[in-house]
């Protein structure tokens, strides 16, 4: 699975998510209150009856929601999707769980406050849910404010270089 995603998630007469998903692995982040295991909740609620589950979702390939302590047999049978998991779930931060998201065909959003030391994501794939009445989106928790320099130091000490041959 390659490229960007949207996403359109909505409750009837309720909640409403936009977003886009641009990488393999994405975090959401946030305090208590803030909306992320109501969106977890509303993809696992689709996932289970479909629109008669009162959730609408809208995106260009299948999103699903890990809601198993089974979670190992749910990834085996889903390629190519957008696969949301909540912190909830206790081995999301274990390397058996890295390994699977590492080798997998599918994008994942990562609901969870804590971070991810065993997994290789972007900060710019940081997110926290920005909420406006019933309408939420995706906000970067990291802005670039295009002020980054990157270069090396002229004052900086010359130092010598020894080369192994």
């Amino acid at each position: 699975m390659n490229g960007s995603h949207l996403i359109k998630i909505s409750r009837r007469r309720g909640t409403k998510y936009t977003f886009t998903i641009k990488r393999n692995i994405t975090i959401v982040r946030g305090d208590s209150g803030t909306g992320k295991t109501t969106l977890f909740d509303m993809v696992a609620d689709y996932m289970r009856t479909g629109e008669q589950s009162g959730v609408s979702l809208q995106c260009d390939c299948p999103c699903v929601a890990l809601t198993d302590y089974d979670w190992r047999n749910q990834l085996s049978s889903v390629h190519d999707s957008i696969v949301f998991v909540d912190e909830g779930l206790k081995e999301i931060h274990s390397d058996e769980f890295a390994h699977h998201v590492l080798y997998s065909s599918n994008y994942f959003v990562l609901i969870s406050r804590a971070d991810f030391p065993n997994l290789p994501y972007s900060v710019d794939e940081i997110y926290k849910i920005k909420t406006s009445g019933k309408y939420h989106s995706f906000v970067p928790v990291y802005q670039d404010r295009g002020n980054h320099r990157y270069a090396i130091s002229r004052s900086a000490p010359k130092q010598d270089i020894t080369y192994v041959k």
